[in-house]
Formats: C-alpha cells, structure tokens, sequence
C-alpha cells in the first residue's frame, strides 16, 4: 500500500505540472507573474501541500519558476536555447507539397547522419503553436516549422521557448527572439534573374507574385523587384487551384511592350510558361523554385538550395542545445542559383 501511495503521489505531481505549464502556455500566468500559493494550489485541485511543493519544484528545475520564500513562486520565462535530447526532431507542415517534400528529403537525411529521428506532422487542424506545445507535452523538445500561409502567435513561440522548446523556423522570417529562422535569400533570386533576363536582351520586365504578405518571401520578392522594376501584378491567393485560367487573363493584362516576366513561385511560372507556348508569345518567363513540370516547359528557374537550407536549419537546431547559454535567434539566408533552359532543350 506504501509503495502504491507513492505512486499516486507521483502521478498527481506531474498531473499539477502538467496543469501549471499549460496555463503558462495559455498566457493565464505570463512572464514575471506569481503563481497561487501552494495553499491555494492545495485547495483548488484537492491535493497535498506535499504534491503541491514537487510539483513546483519540478518547475523550478527546468527553469520555467522561481521560488523565494516569502515571496512566492513567479513565472521566469527565459529565451535562451534549451539543453535536451537531440535524438528526436518533429517538422510541422500543413502539407507536403512538392517543395516542402524536397526539403523534408534533404533533412531528414542530415539528421540521420547524426542518428537523429524525424517525426513529420501534418499541421493545420490546429494552430501550428498548439501543435508544438502537444509535441513539448510529448516530451519533443526539438522542432522545425513551415508555417506555409499560416499566421504565426509570436508570443506563443516566445512561451514555448521559455518552457523549453528549441525550433526553427524553414522559408518564413519573422523578428523574434524566441526563433530561428533560414529561408532563400530572395533578393538574390530575384537579382540573379533579372541579370539573366536582362543579358538576354529583356529591357521591359514584370514580375507576378500572390496577394498574400503574411508568407515573407512574397514581400521580400517583390520588395527586391521594386527597386529596379515598377511593374507588378498579383495573383489572389486562392486562385492557386485555378492557376491557368489566373495565368491566361494576366497574360492579357501585360503591358503590349513587356518582353520578360519573373514570377515569384513556381506554380506561376508554370502556368505562365505554358500558356506563352500555347499562344506562341516571345515573352520570356522564369521562376523562383524548380517544381516538376517546370523542365519539360524549358522554364528557367531559381533553384532553391535545399541541402544548404536543410543543413542550416539542423545546425541551428543542435546550435540551440550545445550552445544554450550563448545562443541567441538569427535570421540565416541561403543564395541558390540559376538553371538555365531552353524550351525543346531540356
């Protein structure tokens, strides 16, 4: 009976941390907030002042609480990296398209050369901060993100961090202390073809992008297309499904003297390379991302560098736990490079 006493104990300990944590996750206590007295605490979940006190304690020692007597326990969210197992690593996306798959290959195959597991999960029931906070509750300290068009709760990364979670952000920038993030350097992208359009004789160039500034590369692409261009259309983000009838009306709304487009994605460019060959139009068109399909057009792309970008974001992973102290959120880009084609010369 003693022993089985024990147990329960132990049970109800780490059900009131598991309790506490998620009310931190929740925002209900925040940085610097105290939490009930262990009286309190006692009472409102009909517990020991025993369980109550190692159930903080256990807080305590993960750093996410401190305790000074006579002062109470207080909430001391931290943002530096997290000291944990390596071996497991969870990748949240909402889908595996092409392009994420690509990367998640390349990954996947640079954690295993450090004996590391990749877990994918398919986000999108939830916001993708929830999902990471299943993983922590799972006891999955290690994550890296493609948010895709998805708004991210940055407070909610900056407690996840706090609570323990190391995670990366792939192809999304944002300003935040709590992540890292590594994307294509899009500026290049889109200076290096234009330099390739512009050698080719091109001197009226547009660029075609989707209306959606909450994903960082359409606003970075089309920032860099502005200093040196003023033509710019975009494309409604849910005609991604009817992207050929999106392309065929554009391609009429082109100013008559445009000898050259940049699109900004590949799922663009190729609706749009396809339909210049159907209408014999000279207008040269490339793309950022070598998506399938784009070869057999002769499409000219910007090929993201997958292997970098992948590697990148596992050292910045591993940087966070053998570097906790010192580690600090940067934002890393990666220059691609051009593959030029020829229609009928792939």
């Amino acid at each position: 009976m003693k022993t089985q006493k024990i147990k329960s104990d132990e049970r109800l300990h780490i059900k009131l941390r598991a309790i506490l944590v998620r009310k931190i996750f929740d925002g209900m206590y925040r940085d610097g907030d105290l939490i009930p007295t262990e009286r309190d605490l006692a009472e409102k979940y009909q517990m020991s002042r025993v369980t109550v006190r190692s159930a903080l304690a256990a807080l305590e020692h993960d750093g996410i609480v401190t305790r000074r007597q006579g002062h109470g326990t207080r909430v001391t969210l931290h943002s530096r990296g997290n000291a944990c197992d390596q071996s497991l690593i969870a990748v949240l996306a909402p889908s595996e398209s092409p392009f994420f798959a690509s990367f998640l290959r390349t990954f996947e195959a640079a954690a295993e050369q450090h004996d590391a597991l990749v877990v994918f999960k398919a986000a999108g029931k939830h916001p993708v901060t929830e999902d990471l906070f299943r993983c922590y509750e799972r006891g999955i300290r290690n994550a890296v993100i493609w948010p895709y068009d998805e708004t991210i709760d940055s407070e909610a990364l900056t407690r996840l961090r706090g609570l323990g979670m190391n995670m990366v952000l792939f192809d999304r920038v944002m300003r935040s202390a709590a992540v890292d993030c590594v994307s294509v350097d899009n500026t290049h992208a889109i200076t290096a073809l234009t330099a390739y359009l512009t050698g080719n004789g091109a001197g009226n160039i547009a660029y075609i992008g989707w209306e959606n500034s909450v994903i960082s590369s359409n606003t970075e692409r089309e920032a860099a297309f502005m200093r040196t261009g003023t033509t710019v259309f975009r494309l409604p983000w849910n005609r991604e499904r009817d992207i050929d009838a999106a392309a065929a009306k554009l391609f009429n709304e082109l100013p008559s003297k445009t000898d050259a487009v940049i699109c900004g994605n590949g799922v663009i460019g190729i609706a749009l390379k396809r339909h210049c060959i159907e209408k014999k139009s000279a207008i040269d068109v490339v793309c950022i991302d070598d998506l399938p399909g784009a070869e057999a057009l002769g499409l000219t792309v910007y090929e993201q560098p997958m292997e970098a970008l992948a590697m990148t974001v596992y050292e910045r992973l591993m940087q966070q736990n053998s570097k906790a102290d010192e580690w600090k959120a940067d934002v890393i880009y990666r220059k691609g490079n051009v593959l030029t084609r020829t229609p009928g010369k792939t």
